[in-house]
């Protein structure tokens, strides 16, 4: 695949000079998953394969989920270079017990082009977490529609702190498949085992997957999931005090107060110094989960709230958008284990909500009104007045002085 650099003339024979188009840089990944969702495996085959079904397995390989486009722009008017990175996954067509046969198998798939300056880009270090200077969200002031600028704090024990920006700024894990079963740790591996392990190894690791769903500014966002769990995995989850990796996030991570907030001064993005942490609680919100052996399990974390508080500063002509506080909160309930069937089905979501704080109302600023006459020096009477009576004295008290001195000497 190739595209034109520069937009080419109507001549024909222009169309023919291969120095005036590009090749697209394609990068292709293979995602092994668990049955849980639970990434196994990522690796990058040497050429694009092929689909392919296996009848013994009922998986279909090699199936396309995602591709994403970047198209690199070279300031003058033309494309520097194109890369284009395809996700594929191997998913299961098989007709799971109790389905009607010949029941539909849905897929997600997921498109994006994106637009940077080749001074800004490098192929070759191209992530979903880097310094992206080019990702802005206003100027100073949030735009509405763009996205909530994120990022992760480092050096956080020294005193220079920086901020690694999140290329797409912040983002929600996709939560629910195209049944409405969670797509992370959604049923069990086996008939005891539930989602022994996070999908995640790493804070940064969450940010570089396709399957999320971006926070854009004033934007609400509401999304949720199914589990289905039998008694034995949901004893397992309860007793182990543990967040969904669906409802979990890295505690280095920070929100710019401003849409051009500035990565290398942390006082800018939040929590800071005035608001030192983001969650209600800096303990563990799941340790207060209890199973209770006749299959009831209290007080689970079902859900995560973000919350954003916003206000307009500046002039009234032209107020500007800043995020002055955020929060993360969780929601809980209670789940009972099923009784007349082997599995229950339980729900998780999570949102980002967007307060605006209420305008306090405009201010009218009257300056005094100027003297009509000059301001002379205290110390104009110098040396025959001193002390600290003296003071900036107007014209009129001056004159009146005089006038008086004046009268004075003649009736003497």
């Amino acid at each position: 695949l190739f595209i034109a650099k520069i937009l080419p003339g109507e001549e024909v024979g222009e169309w023919k000079e291969i120095s005036k188009w590009t090749q697209v840089a394609l990068t292709v990944e293979i995602v092994e998953r668990s049955q849980t969702g639970k990434i196994l495996n990522v690796f990058a085959p040497g050429t694009p394969p092929e689909p392919y079904y296996e009848p013994l397995t009922g998986m279909c390989n090699n199936v396309l989920e995602s591709m994403e486009m970047t198209i690199v722009i070279d300031g003058n008017g033309g494309i520097a270079s194109v890369a284009a990175h395809a996700r594929l996954v191997h998913v299961n067509v098989s007709t799971p017990a109790g389905d009607a046969v010949g029941a539909e198998i849905l897929v997600n798939q997921m498109y994006s082009a994106s637009f940077v300056s080749k001074s800004v880009f490098d192929i070759a270090g191209a992530s979903g977490v880097q310094q992206a200077d080019y990702d802005k969200s206003g100027n100073p002031g949030y735009i509405d529609g763009k996205p909530l600028r994120a990022g992760l704090i480092t050096n956080s024990s020294n005193e220079v702190r920086v901020i690694q920006l999140l290329r797409q700024g912040m983002t929600l894990p996709l939560m629910a498949a195209p049944n409405g079963m969670c797509k992370v740790c959604g049923t069990g591996d086996s008939v005891k085992s539930w989602c022994a392990s996070p999908a995640t190894e790493t804070e940064t690791s969450a940010f570089e997957f396709s399957e999320r769903v971006p926070v854009l500014f004033n934007q609400d966002i509401s999304q949720g999931c199914r589990l289905k769990l039998n008694i034995k995995q949901l004893e397992e989850f309860c007793s182990g005090q543990v967040l969904h990796p669906l409802l979990t996030y890295p505690e280095s991570l920070r929100f710019a107060t401003w849409g051009d907030s500035d990565a290398g001064n942390a006082e800018e993005w939040l929590p800071n110094k005035d608001q030192q942490q983001m969650a209600d609680t800096s303990t563990n919100p799941s340790a207060a989960q209890g199973w209770d052996p006749r299959g009831h399990c209290s007080n689970v974390i079902d859900s995560m709230h973000i919350q954003v508080l916003t206000a307009q500063i500046g002039n009234i002509r032209n107020p500007q958008q800043k995020i002055i506080g955020s929060r993360i909160s969780y929601g809980s309930s209670s789940w009972l284990a099923p009784q007349e069937r082997p599995d229950g089905y339980y729900t998780i979501r999570s949102t980002v909500s967007f307060l605006q704080l209420p305008d306090g109302g405009s201010i009218e600023v009257m300056p005094p009104v100027p003297s009509i006459l000059p301001i002379l020096p205290d110390d104009i009477f110098y040396p025959f007045a001193t002390g600290s009576a003296m003071s900036v004295r107007p014209v009129t008290f001056v004159l009146k002085t005089l006038m008086a001195a004046c009268i004075v000497a003649i009736m003497l």
